[in-house]
């Protein structure tokens, strides 16, 4: 388990996080090790797009807001949010810094705000963030289908998104 609350233990864990993954990249072929370590790599990575997407949907709304006060108010407007190509992820090892390459990020995070602003749809956000995971499960050689946004399509109390959405939850 890392420790975060230094400085060097934080940068430590990004320069991991990062050769972790280009690591799992650079794995050629289906050997049971260099699998293991790129399907270690994709759960990470699968909890990290979860987390990006609903970073952009946080900012991009807070940001939207000032954005448009800017605007009515005949002020400059402020420069659009970014997203940390890292993520503080909770695994049973305890917490952990994931990684994933800053263009991927910012196309998730980007779209988390598309969604949250009401410029695309709950199906188009979860297409467009699972075409984008498809990519880098391409980088990482993994051919299976993992699927990102799961907690729109998960039951809760006994419903999905979809029922969720009609009901106007």
């Amino acid at each position: 388990m890392f420790s975060f609350s230094k400085s060097g233990a934080l940068k430590k864990a990004f320069n991991e996080a990062k050769k972790l993954y280009e690591t799992a990249v650079d794995s050629p072929g289906q050997a049971k090790n260099a699998r293991a370590l790129r399907m270690k790599v994709m759960v990470r990575c699968r909890a990290h797009i979860d987390l990006v997407f609903i970073e952009g949907a946080k900012k991009y709304e807070a940001y939207e807001a000032v954005r448009n006060q800017a605007i009515a108010n005949g002020q400059e407007t402020p420069e659009p949010p970014t997203p940390a190509p890292y993520q503080k992820i909770k695994s049973q090892a305890g917490e952990i810094i994931s990684y994933i390459p800053d263009h991927f990020a910012m196309e998730i995070f980007s779209t988390g705000g598309l969604y949250q602003t009401a410029k695309i749809s709950i199906v188009e956000a979860i297409n467009q963030t699972q075409a984008i995971a498809d990519r880098i499960w391409l980088d990482l050689d993994l051919s299976d289908d993992f699927e990102v946004l799961r907690f729109f399509t998960r039951p809760s109390r006994g419903t999905n998104w979809r029922t969720r959405r009609h009901r106007g939850e």
